[in-house]
This record gives structure tokens, sequence and C-alpha cells, in this order.
């Protein structure tokens, strides 16, 4: 062998020699650089959970408000329209009973509930009328203390004995047949 095969070999032998060190030497490294790699990815994929999962309560609990707001807002609108029509309804009654006691019907009427509250109470001391109703009610009850009253606005009477009253007005059966259908959607007409 001469010397240039001798160089070649041993540079061959270096080379491999070399090679198996860096192989040895790499392969560790290598290894522990896959570990810090693969913890470093499950830490991500946990804090990307975390942050998915705080987003997605965070994202639940506003949605839940906004759906809360709105079902909130159309009750409100479904009240407010529900008041409209009530009073529409009511307006109507009232404008009703207000055209009844400027019939030939009224003066029928309010004699008969005179006398069913005159049985009632055993007699009556004094009335309460209408303002506009206080002549009508004299000439029913010609013998009975007859006065004025500006909280009966649509008709009626308020009789009195001694210390017992009943209030027989529209203006109080109105009102009653309003709370009555506000609180459950009931509503009477006798």
């Amino acid at each position: 062998m001469d010397d240039k095969e001798k160089l070649a070999k041993l540079r061959d032998t270096v080379l491999e020699e070399a090679e198996k060190e860096a192989a040895e030497l790499i392969e560790p490294a290598q290894r522990q650089n896959n570990e810090i790699l693969k913890c470093e990815e499950e830490k991500l994929a946990a804090e990307v959970k975390e942050y998915i999962l705080s987003n997605s309560v965070r994202i639940k609990s506003e949605t839940g408000k906004k759906i809360a707001q709105v079902s909130i807002d159309g009750k409100k609108e479904l009240l407010c329209e529900r008041e409209k029509y009530i009073r529409i309804i009511f307006t109507d009654v009232e404008n009703k009973l207000k055209a009844f006691t400027d019939s030939d019907k009224y003066d029928q009427y309010l004699k008969r509930i005179y006398m069913d509250v005159a049985d009632t109470l055993g007699g009556i001391t004094h009335l309460q009328a209408a303002p506009c109703d206080v002549d009508r009610m004299r000439a029913i009850a010609p013998n009975t203390e007859i006065t004025g009253a500006k909280r009966i606005r649509i008709g009626g009477l308020i009789a009195e004995n001694g210390n017992l009253m009943i209030d027989y007005t529209f203006d109080k059966k109105l009102q009653t047949e309003m709370d009555k259908f506000t609180s459950n959607s009931m509503f009477m007409i006798e």
C-alpha cells in the first residue's frame, strides 16, 4: 500500500469515526430537542384549549345576556301594546256608557238602582250624583239630600244611609273591571 492509499484509508477511517461520534452526539440532542418540542406543543395545546374554553364561556354569557335583553324588550313591547289595546277598549266602553247616560233608558236605570240601593241600605239619607245628573236624581228621589260629585264623571250614584255607603257609579264599575282585566285579562259587563 502506498502512502496515498494509506492516507485515503486513514481519512476514511477518521471520517467514519467522526460521523459515528457526531451521530452519537446528535442523537441525544435530537431526542432532547424532540422532547422539548413535544412539551411545548402540549403546553400550547393546553393554552389554546383554555383560551377557547374561556372565550366560549364569555361568548355564551354575552349571548345569554343579549337573548335575555331581547326577550325583556319583546315583553315590554308586548305589554305596551296590551296597555294600548286595554286603553282603546276601555275608552270605547266609557264612550258607550256616556252615550247611554244621554238616552231615555238611563233615567229608568237610575230609578231602578236607586230603588235597589234603598232596599239594600234600608233607606237613603244622602245621594251623590254626577253634576249633570243632580236634576234627574231630584225627580227620582225628591225627599233625599242630593249633591253633585265631580269625581263621578260618567254616571250612576253613590248612596249613603248613616255609616253605610254603596258606590253604584259607572266610574267605579269601569275602574274595577279595568283592574280585573289588567290583572287577569277578565272583563264582564252586567
